[in-house]
């Protein structure tokens, strides 16, 4: 069978790293905040091959979408409820969008035992891709810029500031 349709997909993840420490002079409580959403929508193609064997069924499902995805990255971060945290600094902090044309291909394949008329066992594996997605974890600032009280030189390291730096996605099921 071949297969043509519209899809859409969302991808969403964030990572909060709060913490709380006792001193002598007071307490410092930290809270980072990364989260990215990547909604997907596009053109779908594909094909779907069964063979059945008596009472199992073999299913292969292959198929290609393509299409826009906006992203949206979301840094927050606060020392004692005043803002800018220990990685989300001032610099690369805020709302920030982009839109990114993804190539999606998904494979899929399953084994379904068919023990009588009215019932199916399944059990299967499937496979996607995402060339292009924004994570969470990818707006933390690679060089750990993290003393607000002693800044490196800004000639040497520039405080960080904000980059979609996007990463190939794969799911497996």
């Amino acid at each position: 069978d071949m297969l043509l349709g519209y899809s859409t997909a969302l991808i969403d993840e964030s990572i909060m790293i709060s913490s709380n420490s006792v001193l002598q002079d007071g307490e410092i409580a930290v809270m980072d905040q990364f989260s990215t959403q990547n909604r997907f929508h596009g053109v779908t193609v594909g094909v779907l091959s069964q063979r059945r064997f008596d009472c199992l069924t073999f299913e292969m499902l292959g198929k290609l979408s393509f299409g826009g995805a906006r992203q949206t990255a979301v840094v927050a971060g606060t020392i004692n409820g005043e803002e800018g945290g220990l990685l989300a600094r001032p610099g690369n902090s805020g709302e920030f969008k982009q839109n990114v044309f993804v190539v999606a291909p998904e494979v899929g394949l399953n084994m379904i035992y068919h023990p009588t008329p009215c019932l199916d066992i399944t059990c299967g594996y499937s496979l996607l891709y995402w060339s292009s997605a924004a994570q969470a974890t990818n707006l933390i600032d690679p060089l750990l810029r993290v003393n607000p009280n002693d800044p490196p030189d800004a000639d040497v390291f520039p405080q960080p500031g904000f980059e979609f730096r996007d990463s190939e996605y794969i799911l497996h099921g």
